[in-house]
């Protein structure tokens, strides 16, 4: 589900928010001292009684601090891409933006970039908001005027050929040099494409040299209401 759900009023109010800043702390000491995640969020998330979807909120939002910095030095800004070959994790990118649309909480990350919360994905299915996602992302690479702009959206999904065959006539359409493909593997064409990769993954942020957060920078400039948390960082 990539929109609310009934109960984030509740997960997400001022008092949740200032224990899930203190369970974030506590998960950082845990990360920094080489303690596991999984592990290490079930003992946090045990102490401050959280739920599935809070804990799920902690595992997008907080790193290592150290590794975080490290994220935070790849990130390039709109103005840095101009001119530049961008390679667009195709549906962390659309997700992403669907689920700012549908006013599910997003979180900004220890790292910087924005991600939604929902969490693993096996499937994708269309649905109101799809339209308009593609429309703004659209919108902000002609803004930001990339020298191309590839999608790479996984084969596996249905009808990913579909959505390919759709971006590509709305960027001819918008006059943005570029393409969109399906790939077995789009992490990895991503990676080997020495392009500028656009995605929020932090895995695959740590796996290429540069990285713009498309879908922040969209819910920033274009979605004024979008619902964005961030917990207390440290110093």
């Amino acid at each position: 589900m990539r929109g609310p759900v009934e109960s984030d009023g509740r997960n997400f109010s001022p008092e949740m928010l200032a224990r899930l800043g203190e369970a974030a702390r506590d998960l950082r000491y845990l990360l920094e001292r080489n303690y596991g995640l999984k592990s290490s969020l079930k003992l946090v998330g045990d102490r401050f009684r959280l739920t599935a979807r809070q804990r799920h909120f902690l595992y997008r939002a907080v790193s290592p601090p150290a590794e975080a910095a490290r994220r935070r030095a790849k990130r390039i800004d709109l103005a840095g891409i101009r001119g530049r070959a961008l390679a667009v994790d195709g549906y962390n990118v659309l997700i992403t933006t669907e689920a700012a649309l549908a006013g599910a909480p997003l979180v900004d990350s220890d790292d910087g970039y924005i991600r939604d919360i929902v969490g693993a994905f096996s499937s994708y299915r269309r649905n109101e908001h799809t339209g308009r996602a593609l429309e703004l992302i659209l919108e902000t690479l002609l803004e930001a005027r990339p020298r191309e702009a590839v999608f790479y959206l996984d084969e596996a999904m249905s009808r990913s050929g579909i959505l390919a065959g759709e971006i590509r006539e709305r960027l001819a359409a918008a006059g943005i040099p570029g393409t969109a493909r399906t790939a077995p593997a789009p992490d990895h064409e991503i990676r080997v494409s020495e392009s500028i990769a656009a995605t929020s993954d932090s895995a695959l942020i740590d796996k290429v040299e540069a990285a713009l957060d498309l879908p922040g920078e969209i819910c920033r400039t274009r979605l004024e209401k979008a619902w964005i948390i961030e917990l207390p960082r440290p110093a």
